[in-house]
């Protein structure tokens, strides 16, 4: 995610009211979710590279899948971790936000994905 994004989420949530704890709590299970999803596309690649090899390949590539296999489950647990700090944090955070501090805001991703908040 580039820094000017970043800055600009973290400035809105500011603004918004949000606490310290729960932005932070953001931005960890965003970050370990996007790890996860970077090892599975790794992880893809390695089962579509092991299913075009020969048997000799296929061989040496098993144990990059165990072990990439093992990374992604260790990631995962990450994930739910992260996710249980975040609900957690969003269970600690104030229910009522200002109306006038909430503003709408609209991020485009790299991809092209557009999210809009009102």
């Amino acid at each position: 995610m580039s820094q000017k994004l970043k800055e600009i989420i973290q400035s809105e949530l500011i603004e918004a009211g949000i606490t310290k704890g729960f932005q932070q709590a953001v931005e960890k299970f965003r970050d370990e979710q996007l790890k996860l999803d970077k090892l599975r596309d790794e992880q893809e690649q390695l089962v579509s590279k092991f299913k075009k090899s020969d048997p000799k390949g296929k061989e040496k590539l098993k144990k990059d899948l165990v072990s990439m296999h093992k990374k992604v489950q260790s990631q995962q647990k990450a994930v739910q971790d992260a996710e249980k700090s975040f609900n957690k944090a969003l269970q600690d955070e104030p229910e009522e936000l200002e109306e006038s501090k909430l503003r709408k805001v609209k991020v485009t991703y790299d991809t092209g994905d557009t999210i809009t908040t009102s």
